[in-house]
């Protein structure tokens, strides 16, 4: 035995995976093993899925242009790294795989197409793949050698030490006593002879490929770049006259109900795209159930609108491949986790908003924390604080809104708290035009607060939902959701006006900007170090409906700001929060319009 003893393995498996539930085994077809000889065990191979499979590719939609395409990661997420989905155009850049090993990787021409993931060990892949997303510490690379050992029937207890601990984090006591029972050793070069004799020419490369991987994998002293020259064969595949010919992004239908193409950019990154119509796709099925034609959903009203109260519409990568319509070409896992470095919808548009919101947070004198009077030339107390409460929520409540603690609550649908204020009036310190625009600032500003709130509430039950394994009410608290982050959108948009209109009036009026030094910012540190919010400070938190939690949240953030970075022109940082509130509120108010699903059309 090689590595770590076997029994060991099992062990650090059971610790490792314990938090994963268990996931059911399909059905299969075969191919190769009629082709071995009985000095070979005949057996299917580890994964089966292949051209035969394929469901049917959508021609009608090759003109398909949608206006908009939305980034996946602005859905809320299900179990396993799913996607709950929606009417819409969405777009993955997927971490993918190599899943047949001794053949040719993606090349520009190649159209790909959806297939159901078949053979055996499917189950097994299809948790790793699932287990991936949980697992992020674990390299892309280490991942695809795991699956290229599985498919080329590696025993885990002949592999090197240090893919057994891969195979102990993403696998379970008993799937690693399955593989350990499945697997083979390297062939003699006699067995490797007879095979080979009685092979037609692709799989011969595949069961040659194969044989070197179980030997590789067995090795510590071989590197990533070794296996991979063995499992993808360089340059492009010769054609297939007998494969699918289809130009590439090609759609193909996915009996979830939507459409799905791949775009794959070598073996390990693909483009994934889906385009969940507003009406149900026709599909007409043979004598055995088999989908064997769709219909144009854009055609005419061919099915009823999408209901909450239906089976939720999920995406789940690890469900099926790509498969290549050459058959010489790779077929790709594709998993729930986005390669780094690409375009993350707006999560980036986030961060700028947070920068932007910290910066503001630091308008201060040296006998307060954040005083509007100072930074707007407002002279309420209340009225500041109010105000300095609800800026300091948007940046919070927005980065909130890529998180799903889980509430327990979720059979219960969020509603926007309307939160009220005593407006300004004009008097000797303060011109009409100031007060107006310091009232539609705050309007503007608790309308959008109130939103966000909403759109986190509906998402941490989005979050319990999942916890409870209720899917149906996953996919109504995630419909609540989009709602909300599509209205929060469009209030982001209006905040950020009102603000830049409240810059403009101070300087209309030559109001003198404010300039925060890092001594005012440790001076405000220090007090609220020591003695905490005042009771007036407190009131304003109070009025927003903040809890103590998120009180004492608050505190803790203004405390571990960095003087120097925080201290500056209050103008400058104010314009800094204009541009991320445009910034990411033009990105959520595109987002996709979904029906509420509290209301008659979504429930």
């Amino acid at each position: 035995m090689k590595g770590i003893p076997f029994a060991l393995l099992v062990l650090l498996a059971s610790t490792a995976r314990a938090q994963f539930p268990t996931v059911p085994r399909p059905r299969v077809p075969v191919r190769v093993a009629e082709h071995l000889p009985s000095v070979v065990p005949a057996q299917e191979a580890p994964i089966t899925t292949s051209l035969d499979d394929i469901l049917p590719d959508a021609p009608f939609l090759d003109d398909f242009a949608p206006a908009q395409v939305t980034p996946m990661t602005d859905l809320p997420h299900g179990l396993n790294g799913s996607f709950y989905l929606y009417p819409g155009t969405y777009w993955f850049e997927a971490k993918s795989y190599c899943l047949r090993a001794g053949t040719y990787g993606p090349s520009r021409g190649d159209a790909y197409f959806y297939a159901p993931l078949e053979g055996p060990k499917r189950a097994i892949v299809r948790s790793i793949l699932q287990r991936s997303v949980q697992h992020a510490e674990i390299p892309q690379h280490d991942v695809q050698v795991l699956l290229w050992a599985i498919i080329a029937r590696a025993k885990p207890q002949d592999m090197s030490p240090d893919r057994q601990r891969t195979a102990a984090a993403l696998l379970t006591p008993a799937e690693l006593l399955d593989l350990n029972g499945f697997g083979l050793g390297p062939l003699s070069d006699a067995m490797r002879a007879q095979a080979l004799a009685h092979l037609p020419e692709p799989a011969r490369r595949v069961l040659e490929a194969e044989n070197h991987l179980r030997e590789m994998v067995a090795s510590t002293d071989t590197r990533f770049e070794d296996l991979e020259r063995v499992a993808v064969l360089a340059g492009m595949a010769p054609p297939d006259p007998e494969g699918h010919q289809a130009p590439p992004g090609r759609w193909s239908y996915h009996p979830g109900g939507y459409f799905i193409r791949y775009q794959p950019h070598g073996y390990s990154s693909t483009r994934i795209e889906l385009y969940v119509p507003d009406e149900s796709p026709v599909v007409e099925r043979d004598s055995h159930g088999r989908i064997v034609s769709v219909q144009d959903p854009r055609t005419r009203r061919i099915g009823p609108p999408r209901r909450a109260s239906g089976p939720p519409q999920l995406y789940d990568a690890s469900d099926g491949p790509a498969v290549p319509g050459n058959r010489g070409a790779q077929r790709l896992a594709v998993s729930g986790v986005k390669q780094p470095g690409r375009h993350l919808g707006a999560e980036e548009a986030i961060d700028n908003l947070k920068k932007g919101k910290d910066a503001f947070d630091f308008a201060t004198d040296p006998h307060g924390f954040f005083l509007s009077k100072w930074a707007f030339a407002i002279p309420d107390f209340l009225f500041d604080k109010i105000q300095e409460f609800t800026i300091d929520m948007w940046g919070k409540a927005a980065g909130a809104l890529d998180q799903d603690p889980p509430r327990s609550d979720y059979t219960t649908y969020a509603k926007i708290d309307t939160l009220t204020f005593v407006p300004l009036t004009p008097g000797r310190d303060l011109p009409p035009a100031r007060a107006a625009a310091a009232n539609r600032l705050m309007r503007a500003s608790l309308d959008l607060s109130a939103t966000l709130r909403a759109a986190q509430v509906s998402l941490d039950r989005v979050g319990g939902a999942n916890q409870a394994g209720d899917t149906v009410w996953g996919w109504r608290q995630g419909a609540a959701f989009m709602y909300y982050k599509r209205a929060a959108g469009t209030a982001m948009l209006t905040a950020a006006h009102e603000l830049e209109a409240m810059l403009t009036e101070l300087r209309a009026e030559g109001v003198p900007d404010v300039v925060v030094t890092p001594e005012a910012v440790r001076a405000a540190q220090a007090r609220l170090r020591t003695q905490g919010f005042s009771a007036e400070e407190l009131q304003a938190a109070h009025a927003l409906r903040l809890t103590d939690e998120e009180i004492e949240a608050n505190r803790q953030t203004r405390i571990a700001a960095d003087p120097v970075t925080a201290a500056g022109s209050v103008r400058q940082a104010a314009a800094a929060l204009v541009a991320g509130l445009t910034e990411l509120g033009a990105l959520l108010a595109a987002l996709p319009p979904v029906v509420p699903p509290w209301t008659e059309g979504g429930r």
